[in-house]
């Protein structure tokens, strides 16, 4: 019996299109942004939509294509992911619906992934378009209307701190400045804080090597510029630095942006607090662990060998009831060895399109200094496996492989 993709050549082609771009939304609603909570029926169809789409497309578009390895390093993560459920304290607020489907995903083609990857990007930057443009009408002094959302975090909540949502763009309360008639915001577009942004948008435009010729990363950087985010500019500084081919223009271009923000209230109320030295003599201040959670995690690290080794058990860090975001929280939870065993996993799973043709020396060589924030930024925001984290360094990997073979993939992942 004939392949039915050769019968049907065209609604093959488009089916694999759209089931592209459903993956790739996935990824947006994996980021949490504000309308998942606040109309939980969204999150709900999609889910359900991304699933019955991954099913068709494993049975009738991709059946005699799922990869042996593909297969093999998806037993393996979804073995890792059982034995974390199953231990002490419930399950792991990581295994949820998104993190599971980068476990699927796997099992698609690699140039599949690739595909995704790219439309990801792309929706991202068209996700904060509208926001952009509310933020400089905010500037210019227009007094546009809002409503209050809550910020669906119970540590927020107690702090008193809500949303202004401005239907494309939301703004933290406590992060909002009024200067004149102009309203000043910290921008996080559609997604629930400024520093995930900033974080995202850096973590591209180094995957895609400073290239400002394509509109994507103009959106990327004014979107990253204007979330004042730290992780941001000290990625971009850094990378625009070692990456860029022109050095010279790009160090002036920075200097006067430095220049620029530091003698705006952007700097004062935004960025200052975050140099303020701390009690220990810090440079930059600490504030992804409060001194409650200092304290617990300095109980654990002098309890006995076997708790340190193995951790208190899942979700372990909630019940303190200490305010933290950082990596130390699973070492709490996990113990060394379980955090090196997740360590492990993630590798496997980044680095699997790499697999086939032994690229992974080469590719490490080639964007060392994306691999470098890529996982420190686990350290700012230590989300463990992320869906829409997985695919920013898969498209890091096409760009790699697009600028390797220079073939007809280059056409294909253009903007």
């Amino acid at each position: 019996m004939q392949n039915k993709s050769a019968i049907f050549p065209h609604s093959t082609k488009i089916s694999e299109k759209i089931s592209s771009w459903v993956f790739a939304l996935l990824g947006i609603l994996s980021l949490w942004p504000f309308f998942s909570w606040k109309w939980p029926v969204i999150p709900v169809a999609l889910i359900i939509l991304t699933y019955c789409t991954y099913a068709f497309s494993l049975l009738f578009l991709y059946r005699k294509n799922i990869s042996i390895s593909g297969i093999f390093v998806f037993m393996v993560l979804f073995f890792i992911f059982i034995i974390f459920t199953l231990s002490p304290g419930g399950r792991p607020p990581w295994f949820n619906y998104y993190s599971f489907f980068s476990l699927l995903i796997l099992l698609l083609p690699i140039d599949k992934l690739f595909d995704v990857a790219t439309k990801f990007r792309k929706l991202f930057a068209i996700s904060l378009i509208p926001g952009i443009i509310v933020y400089f009408l905010l500037l210019a002094g227009f007094n546009l209307p809002y409503t209050v959302l809550e910020a669906h975090n119970e540590l927020k909540e107690s702090l008193g701190i809500f949303y202004r949502d401005y239907g494309v763009t939301l703004s933290l309360s406590h992060l909002i400045l009024e200067i004149g008639n102009s309203t000043l915001i910290r921008f996080s577009g559609i997604y629930d804080e400024p520093g995930l942004l900033g974080t995202i948008v850096a973590l591209f435009l180094l995957a895609d090597k400073f290239n400002m010729k394509s509109k994507i990363n103009i959106i990327f950087l004014i979107s990253g510029v204007i979330s004042i985010s730290l992780v941001f500019y000290i990625f971009i500084i850094v990378g625009f630095l070692l990456q860029s081919d022109k050095k010279i223009v790009g160090f002036l271009v920075l200097a006067l942006l430095g220049v620029g923000i530091y003698n705006t209230p952007l700097y004062d109320n935004y960025l200052s607090k975050r140099f303020a030295t701390s009690s220990s003599n810090e440079i930059v201040a600490d504030n992804r662990e409060s001194d409650c959670f200092k304290l617990e995690y300095n109980k654990f690290a002098s309890s006995d060998i076997e708790t340190q080794l193995f951790g208190e058990g899942n979700n372990a860090h909630l019940m303190t009831m200490c305010d933290v975001s950082s990596y130390k929280m699973y070492i709490y939870d996990y113990g060394y060895i379980g955090v090196l065993i997740i360590v492990a996993a993630l590798i496997i799973q980044y680095f699997y399109p790499l697999l086939y043709n032994g690229n992974i020396i080469e590719y490490i060589k080639k964007s060392l200094f994306f691999v470098f924030c890529f996982f420190i930024s686990y350290y700012q925001r230590p989300v463990l496996f992320n869906y829409a984290f997985c695919l920013i360094f898969f498209y890091s990997i096409s760009f790699f492989y697009i600028h390797k073979y220079k073939n007809k993939i280059k056409e294909t992942y253009s903007d």
